[in-house]
């Protein structure tokens, strides 16, 4: 599991991750845990797991800014000619129940500012459908 900060120190992590790209997985993973821990202290204590190996509830796959969904889901849902989903944000695939999609659309108003908004619903939507509570 993976949290990033936005900024460590007053310094932005965008361009930092940008080039710790050019290191191997294992490098990666190992720098983000110890950036994780210097920044967030233990996230053991919240319930994540210490271990590599662990049951999530939740898989969020992150893209990146070309999704190349067509890998990960092409032959479990029907893509547009764009290589986009027919459903995303609060919205689940009607055949698959709890596979969303994020972050995808584009946005007028800024994607920071309109993401922040989608998330809520999104999250507000995936605690209704986990916990069988009836919509609002």
């Amino acid at each position: 599991m993976n949290i990033t900060p936005l900024r460590v120190a007053g310094v932005p992590m965008h361009p930092v991750s940008l080039a710790a790209r050019y290191l191997p997985p294992r490098s990666q993973d190992t720098n983000l845990r110890i950036l994780q821990r210097l920044v967030f202290g233990d996230l053991s204590k919240l319930g994540y797991p210490r271990s590599q190996i662990c049951a999530p509830d939740v898989v969020i796959c992150a893209t990146g800014y070309r999704p190349d969904l067509d890998r990960f889901v092409g032959q479990q849902v029907e893509l547009d000619t764009s290589g986009m989903p027919p459903f995303t944000g609060a919205m689940s695939s009607p055949v698959h129940p709890g596979l969303w999609f994020f972050g995808l659309d584009r946005s007028i108003y800024g994607n920071m500012h309109i993401r922040r908004r989608q998330a809520r619903q999104l999250a507000r939507q995936i605690v209704t459908t986990s916990t069988g509570a009836a919509t609002s």
